[in-house]
């Protein structure tokens, strides 16, 4: 893949429709990396550096942000290349549970490209593990005294339920665990027959309403 060398507009994929973080356990297959939705200015910030260019998701000039140069620069860790972050700008009056305000907060959310690399072909577990690198930003159950306190505290912040949370860490254990992939994989399996069983049943139902409408229309039918 070439090498990002010069400035140029790139914008993360994104998703179409909204997913509650409580139904998020009915899709999970154990590859989901959930992050808070937080109420500001999706932005990129494009930087080698020296030169700063910060974009929003419209490709145009974010003309409300009022970081300054000198806290951007803080931001980069590259060596001379460009790096670009995905991130949300903050610029309203935001706090969290405790109180602390958010007020002109770049929080980051994803990082495209590494000192002239591109990383959108890297999943995003990939790329988030670069940012934890970068920043140390990422809370883990060893910064906490047990399990549940983790939980705890890191459910209100992804907005979810610490029950939701909870189930969560127990599929991702389980999923360690190759007596329970087996049990899950053929729990999967009579789920798909059960879903297959249902759809064949629906089509069984709708060709029999149909011949019934058929039928009758035939009896219908004036004959000469």
């Amino acid at each position: 893949m070439p090498k990002y060398i010069n400035y140029r507009y790139i914008f993360p994929p994104r998703p179409k429709n909204a997913i509650s973080p409580d139904d998020l356990n009915f899709w999970d297959n154990g590859t989901l990396i959930c992050q808070p939705k937080l109420n500001g200015s999706n932005c990129l910030i494009f930087t080698n550096g020296h030169k700063i260019i910060v974009m929003n998701r419209h490709n145009q000039r974010l003309t409300n942000f009022q970081l300054t140069d000198a806290e951007v620069k803080n931001l980069y860790r590259g060596n001379g290349g460009w790096m670009i972050l995905n991130g949300e700008y903050l610029n309203k009056s935001k706090s969290d549970e405790t109180g602390q305000v958010f007020n002109h907060k770049f929080v980051i959310f994803d990082i495209l490209c590494y000192d002239g690399d591109y990383l959108v072909g890297k999943t995003f577990e990939e790329r988030v593990n670069l940012l934890d690198t970068l920043y140390d930003c990422i809370e883990s159950e060893k910064d906490y005294p047990s399990t549940w306190a983790a939980i705890t505290a890191i459910a209100p912040k992804i907005g979810c339920t610490p029950e939701t949370l909870r189930a969560w860490h127990q599929k991702h254990l389980d999923q360690q665990n190759p007596i329970k992939v087996q049990q899950i994989s053929d729990q999967e399996k009579m789920k798909q027959m059960e879903r297959e069983i249902k759809e064949l049943k629906r089509a069984n139902e709708i060709l029999r309403k149909a011949a019934a409408f058929f039928a009758q229309a035939e009896l219908d039918r004036p004959h000469k």
